[in-house]
């Protein structure tokens, strides 16, 4: 036990580091060749070296040569080395970046790349460095039985984009249903944390399908966490404009079905729907033929000119105000 507590403390800084550290190794063109040399499952041994605080890694090369990589870090960053010629010539060669990919891969349970490479070869890997948690238990079946799920939305991002983190088990059949990809899943490593394209996943569907599964969700609303839920009845939508000094500022209210002004935290672009501070998601009826997501942003200043001439161009040739 005591043997197994010092592996995994040696090996915490590999745990949180970046995996953006890797393109800072070398130039493009060592990094793709690097990054089809661990698709190609040329790292073939993995060792932590608790007293030099290092990874060692073996790393075959051509004419079945196999290189010898070390792999550190100081201050957050990876420091390397490398027994081949290109290394001793530019301080960085495709030996240490498939070494390195192998890393995150073994540690962390990401794929530099974004290529897709066997749960065996993950695990593999893995055992090799020192841990326990393959083979005999399978850590995947283990998340999905910890406490029920919470997804609690942390951030609304362009394009529609919305970010989850989750707390307790991760839901992986209800998100893999809802067609959303998990990374990580290597049979030890399943990740906390999600993405959500509305342009590809229908916010309500999805939060009505959650709560049918006994899925918590949440949202984070100004450092406060309140609970995320759909109410069928939509909204309408007003446009506020207030001249200042030099800047006419339009405003998007959300309003009720009695016209009366909501709270609204977010709007989601390229959506119908809106999140109120009360963490309530509603659908908006469309305006001029769009969506809300369409309109631009809650708020948004213009110079009276620019103003005047889209005003004029929305009365008197039908078209649509600028965003």
């Amino acid at each position: 036990m005591a043997t197994e507590n010092n592996q995994k403390k040696g090996l915490a800084h590999f745990e949180r580091l970046d995996v953006g550290e890797l393109y800072y190794i070398a130039n493009r063109q060592c990094l793709e060749q690097g990054l089809a040399l661990y698709r190609n499952f040329a790292v073939e041994g993995l060792e932590w070296d608790a007293q030099a605080q290092q990874i060692n890694a073996q790393v075959a090369g051509s004419g079945m040569r196999v290189y010898n990589v070390s792999i550190r870090l100081e201050g957050g960053h990876i420091q390397h080395r490398c027994d081949c010629q290109e290394w001793e010539a530019s301080r960085a060669c495709v030996h240490v970046i498939a070494a390195t990919a192998a890393i995150f891969l073994a540690v962390q349970g990401k794929s530099p790349g974004g290529s897709e490479m066997p749960a065996d070869y993950a695990q593999e890997l893995r055992k090799l460095l020192g841990y326990n948690d393959v083979g005999a238990s399978d850590a995947l079946e283990d998340a999905c039985q910890e406490q029920p799920a919470e997804l609690c939305l942390v951030e609304v991002r362009e394009y529609g984009v919305l970010d989850f983190q989750v707390d307790g088990a991760v839901p992986i059949d209800f998100l893999r249903e809802m067609g959303i990809n998990i990374s990580g899943d290597y049979g030890f490593s399943v990740a906390k944390e999600f993405t959500l394209n509305t342009g590809t996943v229908d916010f309500a569907e999805f939060i009505v399908c959650a709560e049918n599964r006994g899925i918590r969700l949440t949202v984070q609303i100004e450092g406060e966490t309140c609970a995320l839920k759909f109410r069928k009845t939509p909204c309408g939508v007003q446009f506020v404009y207030d001249f200042a000094e030099d800047s006419v500022w339009r405003s998007i209210s959300v309003l009720n079905s009695q016209s009366k002004p909501l709270s609204c935290y977010a709007l989601i672009e390229r959506s119908p729907y809106v999140i109120l501070v009360d963490g309530t998601v509603r659908k908006v009826k469309k305006v001029d033929g769009m969506v809300i997501g369409q309109l631009g942003p809650l708020e948004h200043a213009t110079d009276p000119e620019s103003f005047n001439e889209a005003a004029h161009q929305h009365l008197y040739q039908g078209t649509k105000p600028a965003k």
